[in-house]
């Protein structure tokens, strides 16, 4: 199904989404900026880009407030058409092109790595700015792919920042990987393993195992992993309903180890829902206990005034601060032009809803040669009880000069 709502709205979003954008002369007084959004609005990932959305309008209100995006002296309305890709590569795919070849925009992005990985080429050919709404590493953020920009920390900052303080606070030494069977799991699993040996003291993985998306059975995985002993399980990439039911299981087992997600973001809610218990004391990345800014505390009440409950998704501030840095660039830069705005996006640094931003690639623990991955303040919580979010720690990636 495709889904369309255009809306008038104008100024503000990697789990994984294609947004577009693109311009064009309308028969009002006022130009229209169009962003299109290619996003799992149905099925298991419709929690991820349902979100991403709303934080796409709250940037586009913003700018509506003052007036407009202003490019070369002109103010552009933006109007927002939202696609359901179902989550699926081929969907992604088929309304990539649409998005290129028949709506003819010159900024998208996509969410999911796994698609993220399959429109950068195409996007780079045809000098489209990709903005990668997926976690992953050096497949996505190399130097061929200089159009190709991550809304979010790379899955490989939680080991960077994250496996030496469990070292050093529980005495972790041995970690088992656990993934799902696809891109997303084999490249978040080859990250592990790259930043554990660059690690010194270095942990051991001493388990690497993976399980298709969905499982609804996890005991010969739980079986292999316990049998090896891990001080740490991490679940790296893995959803927040398979992360819960995996706990669960692994809890009725007899596990009591620690565990984490070093890469997705997960909704405490939901794993609390599915695991209780056992998932209290669970390691996640990416989710505040206390707000890090004024600006941060403001989109969470604005947020859950709106639509309720009693967490803001994570990826509602990673997709704001991302479109909202994207826009900056835009009107720094002057233009639409893909290449002026990917070469003034990539030098932008900035105060925003979770402190100091910028962009990362270059620094040699990442490797990526290229700064084109966003780069934060990125905490790592645990989850207490009734899934609340206990604060553990923030840190952030060092500026290398």
């Amino acid at each position: 199904m495709i889904r369309f709502i255009r809306m008038s709205i104008v100024g503000s979003m990697g789990v994984y989404l294609l947004l577009s954008m693109s311009f064009a002369p309308s028969p009002a007084a006022q130009d229209i900026f169009k962003f299109v959004s290619i996003a799992p609005l149905s099925g298991a990932a419709a929690g991820w880009g349902i979100p991403a959305n709303r934080s796409y309008r709250y940037v586009f209100d913003d700018y509506h407030k003052k007036g407009g995006l202003l490019v070369g002296g002109k103010h552009y309305k933006i109007e927002l058409i939202e696609y359901d890709n179902k989550y699926q590569t081929s969907e992604t795919m088929t309304l990539l092109n649409k998005a290129i070849f028949g709506d003819k925009v010159k900024f998208l992005t996509v969410m999911g790595q796994h698609n993220c990985v399959v429109a950068a080429p195409i996007c780079e050919t045809n000098k489209i700015l990709h903005y990668a709404y997926a976690s992953g590493g050096e497949e996505l953020t190399n130097t061929k792919f200089p159009f190709t920009f991550r809304m979010m920390n790379s899955n490989s900052i939680g080991p960077i920042l994250y496996y030496p303080e469990v070292m050093k606070q529980f005495g972790v030494k041995t970690i088992a990987l656990v993934n799902p069977d696809d891109e997303g799991g084999y490249t978040t699993a080859r990250v592990d393993k790259r930043v554990a040996e660059m690690l010194d003291p270095s942990p051991k993985i001493i388990a690497e195992e993976y399980y298709v998306r969905g499982t609804q059975d996890f005991t010969p995985v739980i079986l292999r992993v316990m049998a090896k002993k891990p001080d740490l399980i991490d679940m790296g990439i893995s959803s927040p309903g398979d992360t819960g039911l995996f706990l669960k299981q692994l809890g009725e087992a007899g596990y009591t180890g620690l565990h984490m997600n070093s890469a997705s973001i997960v909704t405490t809610d939901v794993v609390w829902k599915a695991a209780g218990q056992y998932a209290k004391g669970h390691f996640i990345i990416g989710a505040f206990a206390e707000p890090p800014t004024p600006e941060f505390d403001a989109l969470t009440k604005r947020y859950l005034k709106e639509f309720g409950g009693t967490a803001v998704p994570i990826i509602v501030y990673d997709g704001y601060e991302s479109i909202n840095a994207l826009l900056m660039a835009i009107e720094k830069a002057k233009t639409f032009d893909t290449t002026a705005v990917a070469e003034t996006l990539g030098d932008l640094s900035w105060k925003g809803l979770f402190g100091p931003a910028r962009w990362m690639g270059k620094e040699k623990i990442l490797g990526y040669g290229i700064n084109r991955s966003m780069c934060h303040p990125y905490p790592m919580c645990r989850i207490g009880e009734g899934g609340k979010v206990e604060k553990w720690m923030l840190k952030s990636l060092p500026l290398e000069k």
